[in-house]
């Protein structure tokens, strides 16, 4: 299954507004994280216990 995985960092709070930082678990190879693009999604591989 193909899955997009990202988490945001809150870096500052500027006029009661929140900057993020977004993080790709793939590294999509480009200088900003674009959530469109084929390159920041991965493989889940689902395996039994």
């Amino acid at each position: 299954m193909l899955v997009g995985l990202y988490r945001a960092e809150i870096l500052a709070i500027v006029e009661d507004r929140p900057e993020y930082r977004w993080i790709s678990w793939v590294d999509p190879k480009s200088p900003t994280i674009d959530f469109h693009v084929p390159t920041t999604f991965g493989k889940f591989i689902f395996a039994p216990n």
